[in-house]
């Protein structure tokens, strides 16, 4: 899969996996009782990699992104995937972004 948010070109390298760290309050640096998201995410995303919660990306050129961006799917590997894309990360103005 590739695709293009703002300037940016980005490549998938591999699914992403969620651990148990998102059951933590960030405020209280609590344990979630009720185990969520990991609970929801069990029932909807189990996989043989684990509990997938997106995808890995590797930037193939230098640009700069911001909310609200437009999110272009240059190449899908199957007709899942250009519906799942999506923009705008909640506390996130604007960033500067380059390969590796």
């Amino acid at each position: 899969m590739r695709l293009r948010i703002g300037e940016v070109v980005f490549r998938k390298t591999k699914p992403c996996t969620r651990c148990v760290f998102t059951t933590v309050e960030p405020q209280s640096g609590r344990r979630r009782e009720d185990g969520e998201p990991l609970r929801t995410l069990r029932a909807l995303r189990r996989s043989a990699e684990g509990l997938l919660f997106g995808i890995d990306l590797v930037a193939e050129n230098r640009g700069t992104l911001a909310v609200g961006d437009p999110v272009e799917v240059l190449a899908a590997e199957d007709r899942g995937e250009a519906s799942c894309a999506r923009s705008g990360a909640p506390g996130l103005e604007a960033a500067t972004i380059g390969p590796r």
